[in-house]
């Protein structure tokens, strides 16, 4: 495990706060009822928030009030999660964030834990 790898886990476990991480897999559509319906799964997972730093916000891709979450690969429970997409959202303590981006960090062959770029 590198050591990035092993200072983020530590932030999540240690300064992670618990939310429900909902991903959602947009379904097919139904020509008779001419809708899409899409299902959703849901996992509580610790996460850690961070800022980016001013020099990282250029306006477009990283915007002003933009935030990281550094969330593990496995839910509360101890299960694998699904991983992050863009339009994801992490839902508690008083917020709802949309995934923008993410990052895997990996240790070796193995994803080691997410970045996400998140947005309200």
């Amino acid at each position: 495990m590198t050591f990035r790898t092993t200072i983020l886990k530590k932030l999540v476990d240690t300064h992670g706060k618990a939310v429900t991480f909902k991903s959602v897999t947009q379904g097919t559509y139904n020509v008779s009822t001419g809708s899409v319906t899409n299902t959703s799964t849901d996992a509580t997972v610790k996460v850690f928030f961070g800022s980016y730093h001013v020099s990282e916000m250029n306006g477009t891709i990283i915007q002003e009030g933009d935030r990281k979450a550094v969330v593990n690969t496995l839910d509360t429970s101890g299960n694998p999660i699904v991983e992050p997409k863009t339009g994801d959202t992490f839902v508690g303590q008083g917020d709802t964030v949309r995934i923008e981006n993410v990052q895997k960090i990996f240790s070796g062959t193995t994803i080691a834990c997410y970045i996400c770029q998140v947005r309200e």
